[in-house]
Parts: structure tokens; C-alpha cells; sequence
């Protein structure tokens, strides 16, 4: 079993320099995306800090609302008590009004006569 030997045309420079320049193409495009990915990472990075200023907003704005609400409900609870007191007041007012008229009523009757 004899083998012959095996010939090679080209010279080991020229299979290294086919070689390196191929790594480098390969890099070429993997620099060239991971470029791509830094800007995406930028823009990210830019607006996650637009969305986290717009937060702060909105937490300023809820915390307006949340006070406003409160003196709305303690307005209301003193509307409330006010109308209450309002409710008492007619059911005093309201048997003196009757008996007011029906002292005119019966004054008139009796021909303004004491």
C-alpha cells in the first residue's frame, strides 16, 4: 500500500493571507452588527429615560389629584353635615310656620279681634 504523496500548488502564504481574509470579512460583519445592536441600545437607553421622566410627571400629577380628592371628600362631608343641620332646621321651622298661619288664619276668623 504505497501512497504517492500529495502536491500542494499553492504557497503556504498565499493559503494564510485567503485565510485571514476571510476571518476578517466574517468580523466585517459581526463588528457591523454589533454596531447596529449599540444603536439600538442608545436609542433604548434614550427613551427609557423619556419614559421614566414622563413617570415622574405622572406621579407629580396623581399626587395633585390624590390632594384634590381629599378636599373634595372633606367638602363633601361638610355639605353633608350642613344638609343634615338643614333637615333639622325645616323640622323646627316647620311646625312654627303652621302655627304662625294658623294663628293669622284664626285671627282673621275671629274678625281681627284678640
Amino acid at each position: 500500500m504505497s501512497q504517492s504523496p500529495i502536491t500542494v500548488t499553492y504557497s503556504l502564504e498565499d493559503v494564510l493571507t485567503r485565510l485571514e481574509q476571510k476571518i476578517d470579512r466574517q468580523f466585517e460583519g459581526v463588528n457591523h452588527k454589533i454596531d447596529k445592536l449599540d444603536e439600538k441600545v442608545d436609542k433604548l437607553t434614550v427613551e427609557m429615560e423619556t419614559v421614566k421622566g414622563e413617570i415622574k410627571n405622572l406621579d407629580t400629577r396623581l399626587g395633585t389629584l390624590e390632594k384634590s380628592v381629599s378636599k373634595l371628600e372633606e367638602s363633601n362631608s361638610k355639605l353633608s353635615q350642613d344638609i343634615a343641620g338643614l333637615k333639622d332646621s325645616r323640622q323646627v321651622i316647620l311646625p312654627i310656620v303652621t302655627a304662625v298661619t294658623g294663628a293669622v288664619v284664626g285671627w282673621f276668623v275671629r274678625g281681627g279681634k284678640p
